[in-house]
């Protein structure tokens, strides 16, 4: 792998890894007033439960999906 073959990748997978994370951050502190708080921290486990669910449902859709066009499984 050459050096523009990383580049490439880091102008491909840089953006995406920043708009991820940008979106988690948003995702699990929205509602959530302090964490210092009792309704705070039960505010940000449930935006982080629906969060994994939500993730896990994807993973298992996009495989489902890939079995379904034949797209083998290793």
């Amino acid at each position: 792998m050459g050096s523009r073959d990383q580049l490439e990748a880091i102008l491909v997978f840089g953006p995406i890894f920043v708009l991820f994370a940008l979106g988690l951050f948003i995702t699990l502190k929205s509602g959530v007033v302090s964490l210092s708080t009792h309704q705070g921290l039960a505010c940000f486990a449930g935006n982080l439960w629906q969060l994994l669910l939500r993730l896990l449902g994807y993973g298992v859709g996009l495989l489902a999906l890939q079995r379904f066009i034949g797209v083998p499984l290793r």
